[in-house]
């Protein structure tokens, strides 16, 4: 196994003419903090959606937790993920949508798993409330403890 949480090897992402990432390379150990910042249109999304496994490098190589994240499942529980663009669905209450989503995610105790989530971001009190009712701050955490769910080894959270 990786010592690496994540590794990029000259990374390249086009999109047609658009150069979004150039070349980039870095080495990520397990167990680290890692913060990726810099300008509107840097790429950072970009880089994340590829870590994510949600786009593909368009040249240079990419594993996350040992594995290539666009291998359908290969990051399965190995990933905890928060997009910059995440929205709760209206009409849900928010014990209700992480339990949701937990099965979802076959984890084997839904409920506890999204207790606990709660838990983590300090926001036990709001099992019962509608997502529509939370402020853009407790939003951010309730989509934070869905990243949590399942305890997994990596959480990528974009802004």
């Amino acid at each position: 196994m990786s010592e690496l949480a994540i590794e990029l090897s000259q990374v390249t992402k086009r999109f047609g003419p658009k150069v979004a990432v150039n070349a980039v390379s870095l080495a990520i150990p397990r167990g680290q903090v890692y913060g990726l910042i810099g300008p509107n249109g840097a790429g950072k999304t970009t880089a994340f959606s590829m870590m994510c496994g949600f786009l593909h490098p368009t040249t240079g190589s990419l594993k996350v937790m040992g594995v290539t994240p666009t291998t359908p499942g290969a990051l399965k529980g190995k990933l905890g993920a928060l997009p910059q663009d995440a929205i709760l669905t209206a009409g849900w209450e928010v014990g209700e949508l992480l339990t949701y989503w937990a099965r979802l995610s076959g984890l084997a105790q839904p409920e506890r798993e999204a207790r606990e989530a709660l838990e983590k971001v300090g926001l036990a009190d709001a099992w019962s409330t509608q997502t529509q009712a939370l402020s853009h701050g407790m939003a951010k955490r309730t989509s934070m403890a869905q990243a949590l769910m399942g305890r997994p080894p990596l959480v990528l959270l974009d802004e």
